[in-house]
């Protein structure tokens, strides 16, 4: 599932699979999600706030969901993944 995941985002942010990869989290709560992706590292390169990274990419990527995730949200520069139970 990381996988997917990690080319997902890699397919909307135009960055190397492998630098993605590195960056995946697991939250520290569970209500934030199954995975995280932090924005932070995005918002030089783009010259945007972190928390409009990550409200642009979760919207695009909410359109393109696979069967096994349920949602894709922001939290505060994080993309988070929520996966179906």
């Amino acid at each position: 599932m990381k996988k997917d995941i990690v080319l997902m985002i890699a397919k909307e942010v135009k960055i190397k699979i492998g630098d993605v990869g590195n960056l995946i989290e697991v939250p520290p709560k569970e209500e934030l999600g199954d995975y995280a992706f932090p924005c932070f590292g995005l918002a030089k390169n783009l010259k945007k706030n972190p928390v409009v990274i990550a409200e642009d990419l979760a919207k695009k990527l909410r359109k393109k969901l696979p069967r096994w995730v349920s949602n894709v949200d922001s939290s505060g520069g994080y993309v988070n993944f929520f996966f179906v139970k």
